[in-house]
């Protein structure tokens, strides 16, 4: 059991990544993120949300993450995973399924 945990750690922080933001009517779609991902940025995120002079200062950025202006107004800082990170995460889940597939299958043929 201790073989699928990492599998399931990746998975949830994969799916807190696309969930982190409230859920909005003019909201981008799944495809629409995955389509604007660029691998080789390091995106700089928002200084202040919605503005640096009455807004809430967001954190620094770095190489792993960042913080997009969300809610209802922009008002809130909200944390995003860098694109490159998300991709890695996304990667790492569909090779442990594949191989735990493929082990599955060897398994069950191989007896």
């Amino acid at each position: 059991m201790l073989l699928n945990f990492p599998a399931i750690l990746l998975t949830f922080i994969f799916i807190f990544h696309f969930s982190s933001s409230p859920i909005l009517a003019e909201q981008r779609d799944i495809w629409d993120e995955i389509k604007d991902m660029d691998l080789f940025y390091i995106n700089r995120g928002s200084y202040a949300c919605p503005l640096p002079v009455v807004g809430e200062r967001c954190p620094e950025s770095n190489w792993l993450f960042y913080f997009r202006c969300c809610g209802e107004l922009n008002t809130n800082c909200c944390f995003r995973l860098q694109d490159w990170a998300v991709f890695l995460i996304a990667l790492f889940v569909v090779l442990i399924i594949i191989s735990a597939f493929v082990n599955l299958l060897r398994c069950i043929f191989c007896h």
